[in-house]
């Protein structure tokens, strides 16, 4: 016996029950969003003069888990038109160098252009292997996401 498909409003109430279970193709979901996201960006570069969305990436360390993620998001970028910035440093990177790349990306006229303009965001994956206190040492600028 095979199931029909039948609309909300010729199917039977079941007042108060639970919707029952729902397959769906997150595959073709997550094309759908990252098409969405892709054509948005076209039209803030276009209404910006060309300046869309960017995201800084500061990677602190080798672990292998934290470069795939930074790996998956540039290319996440990548198909969206997002252009992406990063610096990889070694684990034993101090806080003083940590925060003159966060600087080096305030002054960088590509990113504050962007930030400015539409939209930027920096993300240090965590945990980073340094003492590095992210809550104590607050960005330096307003366009720093943390």
């Amino acid at each position: 016996m095979q199931a029909q498909a039948t609309d909300a409003a010729s199917a039977p109430s079941d007042e108060g029950a639970a919707p029952g279970p729902c397959l769906i193709d997150g595959k073709a979901i997550a094309a759908q969003v990252r098409e969405e996201v892709r054509v948005a960006v076209e039209e803030l570069k276009a209404r910006s003069g060309g300046a869309g969305p960017g995201l800084a990436v500061v990677l602190v360390g080798e672990r292998k888990d934290s470069q795939t993620y930074v790996r998956n998001k540039k290319k996440a970028c990548a198909e969206a038109g997002i252009e992406s910035f990063g610096t990889d440093l070694p684990d034993t990177a101090t806080e003083e160098e940590i925060l003159a790349v966060v600087e080096g990306y305030n002054a960088d006229p590509r990113v504050v252009r962007r930030a400015r303009a539409s939209a930027l965001g920096a993300t240090a994956p965590t945990p980073t292997p340094s003492l590095f206190t992210w809550r104590q040492n607050r960005a330096a600028s307003p366009s720093d996401v943390f």
